[in-house]
């Protein structure tokens, strides 16, 4: 418990580093991404959601793409953006292990006995499941995107779990990156109470997300250690 605290600890600590070094250089790294995106309305955006695809077909963390959706794109347009990289790329993932890998998968999943007993959980219980495995930091995204690809659950019902359990995410993610360069287009300067109710905001947000993931994590502990029938097997 300790030791999870400590992680935590300094992780939050590198995570406030990270985004007091943007902020204060938020106008030098954003300007010349905002104009580019302006110039060229269509490339943009499609390059962005392709890029999201290679991350999660390649386990490459997405989490500063993330950031950058709201940086370049604003809260709306980028919150957009990242639901579909995140769906789509998911999706690529999933079928790629399904129709090409299923073997590495499997491999794998051997050394691995708690996510074997997901992808049974999986088949009981649905896209359910998935949408609440997506909410549960402790499952990491990127790896459960192959996970799934060896379970029977239907892509299409794969894919909606999918957009659930991360549409909350990626609002808030996104909105942080938004705070971020709150200012660079407007001043080169931010008053310390404005920056003060951000920062508080941001808090908040990340605090519901926490709070949530750890519902979805008890959540899907509980599912794991219900007594299951061989029998007990709903169609995918």
């Amino acid at each position: 418990m300790v030791r999870r605290a400590v992680i935590a600890g300094c992780l939050f600590l590198a995570f406030a580093v990270i985004v007091l070094v943007l902020f204060e250089q938020r106008a030098e790294i954003s300007a010349p991404l905002v104009q580019w995106s302006n110039r060229h309305l269509i490339i943009a955006p499609v390059g962005f959601i392709l890029l999201y695809i290679l991350t999660c077909i390649f386990l490459i963390p997405g989490f500063l793409l993330t950031y950058t959706a709201g940086a370049i794109f604003g809260f709306l347009h980028g919150t957009l953006l990242v639901s579909a990289g995140v769906t789509l790329g998911a999706g690529a993932a999933f079928l790629i292990g399904r129709y090409f890998g299923q073997a590495w998968v499997e491999r794998r999943l051997a050394h691995y006995p708690r996510l074997q007993a997901l992808t049974q959980l999986i088949v009981d219980e649905n896209w359910k499941v998935v949408a609440l495995v997506r909410l549960c930091p402790a499952f990491p995204f990127r790896i459960c995107n192959y996970l799934f690809s060896v379970t029977k659950i239907r892509f299409s019902r794969y894919l909606i779990g999918t957009w659930l359990g991360t549409i909350l995410p990626a609002l808030i993610h996104v909105y942080i990156g938004t705070v971020i360069v709150t200012g660079a287009t407007e001043s080169a300067s931010i008053t310390r109470a404005r920056l003060g109710s951000y920062l508080i905001g941001v808090l908040a947000l990340l605090l519901l997300l926490f709070y949530v993931g750890r519902l979805a994590k008890r959540a899907v502990n509980r599912q794991l250690e219900m007594p299951r029938s061989p029998d007990r097997a709903i169609s995918a």
